[in-house]
């Protein structure tokens, strides 16, 4: 099994948002990865101020997040090749102002090697809309 250092992309947020994840996924070959090249994705979800355990986890099926040809939207600014991994955060209940979050996204593909995908972001609180 290969693993290789973590992919982090960084975000800001409202507080209630729910983030969409992009990113371009390839394997070590440099070959961007497709549905059929998964064996399996687990999420987790982690609170920054208190790492000792996950807030949430789960998995994710490659039918839902992977693409087998890059899809390049308004929301994709990296470049003009585009992503082929979208996931928005299911998990609502950690998303408040005031917090940084990271979302761990852990892909094994049916060769065994494995990807991490680290998507952290600060929720700000919009003071107008709080209750």
């Amino acid at each position: 099994m290969t693993r290789r250092d973590a992919e982090i992309y960084y975000g800001k947020y409202h507080a209630g948002e729910k983030p969409r994840c992009l990113a371009r996924v390839a394997d070590n070959e440099g070959t961007n990865i497709t549905q059929s090249d998964v064996s399996s994705i687990a999420w987790s979800l982690w609170d920054m101020s208190d790492t000792s355990a996950a807030v949430a986890s789960g998995t994710l099926l490659a039918s839902n997040v992977i693409t087998d040809t890059p899809t390049d939207d308004a929301a994709w600014t990296v470049d003009d090749t585009g992503f082929n991994f979208a996931w928005t955060w299911t998990d609502d209940t950690s998303n408040s102002g005031g917090k940084t979050l990271r979302s761990e996204v852990v892909i094994t593909l049916t060769s065994g090697e494995i990807i991490v995908l680290i998507f952290e972001g600060r929720f700000d609180t919009v003071y107008s809309l709080a209750s």
